[in-house]
């Protein structure tokens, strides 16, 4: 079965998944580092589990590129990776 790493707000939503595909383990790896060091939850799970898992509640940035800050609030404010 596929993998892929779900990046979950400490509000328990998912605010991104990262495809864990072979091809690309650098971009890989960069992506979930960059969540970690953003103080995201990255969980290693089947393909099905992203399919299933609510997303994050939290109010969403108007501009791209960036992820809800990760302290379950619905403020506007949000973190780069």
């Amino acid at each position: 079965m596929n993998k892929a790493y779900i990046v979950k707000c400490k509000c328990g939503g998912m605010v991104a998944a990262v495809m864990d595909n072979p091809n690309h383990k650098e971009d890989t790896a960069k992506e979930v580092a960059g969540c970690i060091q953003a103080g995201y939850t990255v969980e290693r799970v089947d393909c099905e589990v992203v399919r299933n898992t609510e997303w994050c509640k939290c109010k969403p940035q108007k501009s791209k590129g960036t992820l809800p800050l990760n302290d379950g609030s619905s403020s506007p404010e949000r973190s780069r990776i």
